[in-house]
C-alpha cells in the first residue's frame, strides 16, 4: 500500500486554493450546521490538498472548513498526487463514505447520548443525524386491492358510483 500524505501543517485557510473542479455546493443550512460544530467542539478535521506545479496547496476536501475561518490557521494534510489523482479524489472522497451500510440500533443509541451547549450546534445535529428508527413506524399497511375504471366524463363516472354504491361498494371519484 503507498501512503500519499508527505505532509501535516498548519495553513492559513485564505491560502489555500479551492480546487478548480470542486462540484459541491454549500448551501445556507450545510453553513450554519458546520459553523454551530466547529463552535462547539473545534476544528477536528483537517483539510486535504495537493501542492500544484507552483507550490500552491491546492484543496481536495475541506473547501467550507477552509470557507468558513478564512483568517484561521487550520489543519492541512498534504498529498503526494498528481493533479489527475486529486481528481479522482475530489469526486470520491465523501460519496464512498455515504455508501457504508449502518447499524441503526448503534446509531440511534449514539444520536440519543448526544448533548450540545448551544441552540445552534442541537439544530445542527437534529438537521445531520437520522431519526431513531422505529420498527413500529416502519410496518406497512395492511393491502388494499381497487379497480379503476376510466370514465368518458364527469357524468360517466358519477352514473357509475351510483350503481355501484347500492352493492355496498366503498367507491370514490377521483381526478387525474
Amino acid at each position: 500500500m503507498r501512503i500519499r500524505i508527505k505532509d501535516h501543517r498548519l495553513v492559513k485557510a485564505r491560502d489555500l486554493q479551492p480546487h478548480p473542479r470542486n462540484w459541491r455546493t454549500h448551501p445556507e443550512g450545510q453553513r450554519r450546521a458546520l459553523q454551530a460544530l466547529i463552535d462547539e467542539v473545534g476544528f477536528a478535521r483537517s483539510c486535504t490538498a495537493y501542492e500544484d506545479g507552483d507550490g500552491k496547496l491546492v484543496l481536495i476536501d475541506g473547501h467550507l472548513r477552509a470557507e468558513l475561518e478564512p483568517d484561521a490557521e487550520i489543519p492541512v494534510e498534504v498529498l503526494d498526487v498528481t493533479p489527475e489523482e486529486a481528481d479522482k479524489l475530489l469526486l470520491t472522497l465523501d460519496p464512498i463514505g455515504q455508501i457504508a451500510g449502518q447499524n441503526a440500533e448503534k446509531r440511534d443509541e449514539l444520536f440519543q447520548s448526544l448533548r450540545t451547549q448551544t441552540r445552534e450546534a442541537a439544530a445542527a445535529l437534529r438537521r445531520l443525524t437520522p431519526r431513531p428508527f422505529r420498527p413500529e413506524a416502519a410496518r406497512r399497511p395492511e393491502p388494499k386491492f381497487a379497480i379503476i375504471i376510466e370514465c368518458a366524463d364527469e357524468a360517466h363516472q358519477l352514473a357509475l358510483l351510483e350503481r355501484f354504491a347500492p352493492e355496498g361498494l366503498k367507491c370514490r371519484a377521483v381526478f387525474f
